[in-house]
């Protein structure tokens, strides 16, 4: 299958524009909005549909899911948000981006109805909302399944609209959005256990014993099965976590065997890590698929998806003496997730660090930058000056001078590594950068799924 042809670029860029505007201009975040305009549309979802909740994860989950109900038959959607380089990312089918063409289409409906929208100010659509409806109308034409990432907590999200569901996954929880889930882990945990439905089974992939016992409850409440990954470091014993369980998440011996694989290309040395971030998502993934039915072939397949842009991504540059020096890019922009992208490189690297100023950036890079020989701050977006400080570090305002000023210092360095992280949006700025000068590292698994196939 491949994307419908490209329309008129000034259509594209105009429907986007109209989506990018539509905001909630301060209104309650609630997700009656989303629940009004299905309505309206008359938009459902697929016969067989998981929705993934979590504060880091989502995203790779969520495309090892979709790829492997592909494979195991079923035409999949996957919805994703956000996008790091470019909006269709968020919606494909079977793998592939839908096409310009249909949001254009789209986006002519969606102005009219929202001209003459009937409901009143409170319930009308954001940007979230309209780009799910979009998501669902597409599914509804081409996809007999899917699989839906929330944007932002569970109860009040987007995504809480969508029924009927068969399958919740909660990836993680940790302290992001504070200033709109909660300032406690438990706060967090009882907003994304509202994504939880009556009977449908939950897969948790929690550490902590707070978090697992606000999950565990709030689905013990509506009768949902919960399963827990017996895997994860710390887990509490208990609901979820008998020797039964631990089959559901186990990875298959291939996957295993990826995994433990070393990234052609890279330096020796450079990663510290085991690929524990995608490992603990795919046993969510495999978990997931279990219990949609797929086969083990179609587990694997899933857990074989390439990874999704910025997230430990890897590129060989040359800096300029034309050395060759290797670049992850990650867009870790909460410190749970910077601790554990710490975690997978050697210290002594080059950070490029960028956040936007009403996420956690300071404490991201207090966590990334004590283990960097060199630290360069830059905006993480267009126009939004860079508010993150550390001691002795270099501030380039511009994106593609900061890369340059980043790549001379690593290459500098008796550890040619640099470092990318503290936001998606400049994973976004960053990427077509790298894609440019370099080549970038395929990972184990995406070699081992070219081969089997």
């Amino acid at each position: 299958m491949t994307p419908g042809p490209a329309v008129a670029t000034t259509a594209y860029s105009e429907a986007l524009e109209w989506l990018y505007a539509r905001t909630r201009s301060g209104g309650e975040r609630t997700s009656a909005r989303a629940a009004t305009l299905l309505r309206e549309l008359g938009l459902t979802p697929p016969a067989l549909t998981a929705v993934v909740v979590g504060t880091n994860g989502k995203g790779t989950v969520s495309t090892m899911v979709a790829r492997g109900l592909s494979a195991s038959g079923a035409r999949a959607g996957r919805f994703l948000s956000p996008h790091v380089e470019e909006f269709r990312e968020r919606v494909a089918i079977d793998g592939v981006p839908v096409s310009e063409a249909a949001l254009v289409a789209f986006v002519e409906r969606a102005r009219r109805l929202d001209d003459d929208w009937p409901h009143g100010a409170g319930l009308r659509p954001a940007f979230f909302e309209w780009t799910l409806a979009f998501a669902l109308e597409r599914f509804a034409a081409s996809a007999d399944a899917c699989v839906l990432e929330a944007g932002v907590g569970g109860l009040h999200d987007a995504t809480r609209a969508v029924e009927p569901v068969d399958l919740v996954v909660l990836t993680n929880v940790d302290l992001d959005h504070m200033d709109t889930l909660g300032t406690t882990l438990t706060a967090i945990a009882s907003d994304k256990a509202g994504a939880f439905r009556e009977g449908v089974p939950v897969v948790c992939g929690a550490s902590q014993p707070e978090v697992v016992a606000v999950a565990a409850a709030r689905a013990a409440e509506l009768g949902a099965p919960f399963h827990l990954d017996p895997f994860v470091a710390d887990a509490p014993r208990g609901a979820g976590r008998s020797g039964g369980e631990v089959g559901l998440f186990e990875l298959p011996g291939a996957v295993a065997g990826d995994l433990a694989a070393r990234p052609a290309g890279a330096p020796s040395g450079a990663l510290a890590g085991a690929n524990a971030n995608r490992r603990a998502n795919s046993r969510l993934a495999a978990a997931a698929l279990r219990l949609l039915g797929a086969p083990e072939s179609a587990v694997v397949a899933g857990l074989r998806a390439p990874a999704l842009p910025a997230r430990f991504e890897r590129f060989i540059v040359r800096d300029e003496r034309g050395a060759a020096l290797l670049v992850v890019l990650d867009g870790a922009h909460d410190p749970a997730a910077a601790a554990r992208l710490a975690a997978e490189v050697t210290p002594g690297y080059t950070l490029l660090f960028g956040a936007l100023a009403r996420k956690q950036g300071q404490r991201v890079l207090d966590t990334l930058a004590p283990r960097a020989a060199t630290v360069i701050v830059t905006e993480a977006a267009p126009g939004e000056p860079p508010t993150a400080v550390w001691p002795g570090a270099t501030v380039v305002a511009d994106t593609a001078a900061a890369l340059d000023a980043a790549t001379a210092a690593a290459g500098a360095t008796s550890a040619p590594l640099l470092l990318v992280a503290g936001s998606l949006y400049l994973a976004g700025l960053v990427r077509p950068l790298l894609t440019q000068r370099g080549t970038r590292l395929p990972d184990p698994w995406e070699r081992a799924e070219v081969t089997s196939s």
